[in-house]
């Protein structure tokens, strides 16, 4: 899944117009929005035909070498992966934070029980690991969370710089 602003670029120059706006951080978060509409939509049409599907981040680990693979113009950068087909096992679901934890209303308001909420959340899902039938595993969602903000610092360091490369957010 790739954001692009290309098309529009080619539109502009068509047009004989200044694609000055194409180059903004606000048209790059324009094309990084339909980029995630778009993948969710791929993913609910993929579940209502009997597919499962993952969406993988991972294509930010070497953006460069993406660029390079799928030939991409200027103004375009890859954003996520999505791998379907039709499921050999009938994985169970993951269960999610509560919605006190990720809905509010008129406000952010983490309310005051996040903290016992996040601990039944991390027992919910060390069971849901331990139990299911593929993949098993000790982990909670804290300790996920912990990795990831442990993780090699340098991984993804130069996205900004990548995304600048291709001629997005550049004003």
């Amino acid at each position: 899944m790739v954001a692009d602003q290309y098309r529009n670029l080619k539109i502009a120059k068509a047009h004989d117009i200044d694609p000055y706006m194409l180059h903004s951080t606000d048209k790059f978060l324009a094309s990084v929005f339909d980029t995630a509409i778009a993948t969710e939509n791929i993913m609910v049409a993929a579940e209502s035909m009997g597919l499962g599907g993952t969406i993988m981040g991972s294509v930010l680990n070497n953006p460069r070498k993406m660029i390079e693979l799928l030939n991409l113009p200027e103004m375009t950068f890859p954003l996520l992966g999505i791998a379907l087909g039709y499921p050999k096992d009938k994985p169970e679901l993951k269960p999610r934070l509560p919605k006190a934890s990720m809905h509010f209303e008129n406000q952010y308001d983490l309310d005051a029980n996040f903290d016992q909420e996040l601990t039944d959340y991390d027992q919910m899902i060390r069971k849901y690991y331990q139990s299911r039938s593929t993949n098993g595993r000790s982990e909670t969602f804290s300790h996920h969370i912990v990795s990831e903000l442990s993780g090699n610092r340098n991984l993804r360091s130069d996205l900004f710089a990548m995304i600048q490369a291709q001629g997005l957010m550049n004003h």
